[in-house]
């Protein structure tokens, strides 16, 4: 969920908030998503670097998300792209909570798996990214269901809501369940995560308590 300016006006009065531990434990999600952003950024200045140099960068970056499990959950799958991509716009979040409450939770959830899925099959064109995301929330929202898709990652989403469907994290033994091109894709990226299984171990754990060292 989320807060309203005019919500968070009226906590001005409150001097301490109790938050669950598994709050503070998104943030290293949150603090891959701006390294992955950074990366992505620092790729587009001077004489950009090579594809699969950036890919490279950005999977060492990432891999920690998956845990030693080479799993993501979809909400932390969308606490990364929001992120990465920043803030829905206010007008589709007051209406998807208004009208649209369950549809509210499915768009950011698909939304997220989207972006986190597109970024590890080379997707770095950063405004790109973020139209699309916008487009997958708020077309969910107003009742889409991506039966019928008219390009790659609308295609995506059709597979991807299988998996929230079925309660599936995003794994390679979730996408073996889809027969589609980009899932066989996803599936070969996260065989390097897999065969590094114990280099990425330390790196995940810190993910975990909320931080990176490198």
């Amino acid at each position: 969920d989320f807060f309203t300016p005019e919500e968070l006006a009226s906590f001005q009065r409150f001097e301490a908030f109790y938050l669950p531990k598994a709050v503070s434990e998104v943030s290293g999600y949150q603090t891959a998503a701006k390294l992955v952003r950074e990366i992505i950024k620092a790729s587009e200045t001077g004489f950009p670097p090579a594809p699969f140099e950036v890919s490279d960068e950005v999977i060492k970056v990432i891999a920690p998300a998956w845990g030693k499990s080479v799993e993501i959950s979809p909400f932390c799958a969308a606490i990364f792209t929001d992120e990465f991509c920043g803030s829905l716009s206010p007008e589709d979040l007051n209406y998807g909570r208004e009208f649209a409450v369950v549809r509210h939770d499915l768009g950011l959830l698909l939304s997220g798996f989207l972006i986190f899925a597109l970024i590890h099959l080379g997707w770095f064109d950063l405004e790109q990214l973020k139209k699309i995301r916008t487009e997958t929330y708020s077309r969910t929202i107003r009742g889409e269901e991506w039966t019928e898709p008219k390009n790659y990652w609308e295609g995506m989403n059709r597979d991807l809501i299988q998996l929230l469907d079925s309660r599936s994290f995003l794994s390679s033994i979730s996408l073996l369940s889809l027969e589609s091109e980009w899932a066989m894709q996803l599936r070969g990226r996260l065989q390097r995560v897999s065969e590094n299984t114990d280099f990425f171990e330390s790196r995940s754990l810190q993910l975990v308590s909320g931080g990176f060292t490198w």
